[in-house]
């Protein structure tokens, strides 16, 4: 009798299985890996209905393209920035055109030798005859060539309430113009904004994501939230998204004022991403879209995607990650 209610129970949990699965009408498409080959996160597609792209992973926070992310004055984001300088350096050197010196991960002395060459590199100028140790910043905060220093240098912003922080790069832009721009780079403050890994292309009925495409993002209990792609981030990382992305979805109210600390405490476990590829909001709003733009598409997708019925079939019958 217990063998019979045991293979009954199991054959109803499978039979319950396939209907969620059905619900949530997803396949797996890729095992997204970090580093050392650590599984980060499945992502699933569409393969009919409306194109979407499904995953679940942390919420870390992005600060790039905010005016205040990075301060010359406040390598590690103590007093002005709201971010520390480490993470806008894609290398450190050990002079300019010289052998890399790097380390990882980022953190303990690693953390204190990055912040170290940074200064050295800073308190000289950033000029390449000192001999001092060398930083770049691909990507993340743009150089431009100083006239009357005759060499190339740190854009910062140069006006206005964050005159003097550094000009903070988005990898997707409003518009094109001068890199040392800040109003062509999507506010992370501002902006709704999720960030794709690097280098991936994911696709659902043959469209790829890519930037300005819709994102919804979905906390365990059910607060949504409407965004965009806006960003690109490392990629053996997933799961980052603005500051103003995450303050909203735990309901914090921005004053401009925050520190570091106080971003970073944004963070969640794990949230739902729910991406549209074929709905650029670029494309059908033009590049001055405002929150209240994407908040109206977003909310029409994700309703007539199935809405947060189907988004519970999705987190109940598909694994969060690979354990192979």
């Amino acid at each position: 009798m217990i063998k019979a209610v045991t293979v009954a129970i199991s054959v109803s949990m499978m039979l319950n299985t396939v209907a969620l699965s059905a619900e949530c009408g997803m396949t797996l498409g890729w095992d997204h890996r970090g580093e050392n080959h650590a599984p980060l996160a499945n992502i699933y597609k569409a393969d009919k209905g409306i194109p979407s792209i499904f995953y679940r992973a942390d919420m870390d926070i992005n600060t790039d393209g905010g005016p205040r992310s990075y301060h010359p004055l406040d390598p590690q984001g103590k007093t002005k920035a709201l971010n520390n300088i480490v993470n806008a350096i894609s290398g450190i050197y050990d002079r300019y055109g010289g052998k890399w010196i790097g380390c990882k991960p980022k953190r303990g002395e690693c953390f204190d030798k990055y912040i170290e060459v940074f200064e050295e590199a800073r308190d000289a100028k950033f000029d390449p005859a000192a001999k001092t140790r060398w930083v770049m910043t691909d990507g993340m905060i743009p150089w431009k060539r100083d006239e009357k220093l005759k060499r190339a240098v740190p854009c910062v912003v140069q006006s206005g309430p964050y005159k003097g922080y550094f000009v903070s790069q988005t990898a997707y832009r409003l518009r094109n113009g001068d890199e040392c721009d800040p109003d062509i780079y999507l506010d992370s403050v501002k902006i709704n904004s999720n960030v794709l890994p690097e280098y991936t292309h994911w696709e659902s009925q043959g469209t790829v994501t890519d930037g300005f495409d819709l994102v919804v993002v979905i906390s365990p209990d059910n607060r949504i939230v409407f965004g965009i792609n806006g960003d690109r981030g490392p990629a053996t990382s997933i799961g980052e998204v603005s500051v103003a992305l995450a303050a909203e979805m735990k309901n914090a109210k921005m004053k401009g004022d925050e520190t570091y600390d106080q971003v970073k405490g944004l963070t969640l476990d794990e949230v739902s991403y729910l991406i549209f590829p074929k709905i650029d909001v670029k494309r059908l709003k033009g590049a001055a879209f405002t929150q209240s733009d994407i908040d109206t598409i977003g909310a029409d997708a994700f309703k007539q995607w199935g809405g947060l019925q189907r988004l519970d079939g999705c987190r109940k019958s598909l694994k969060l990650k690979s354990d192979q």
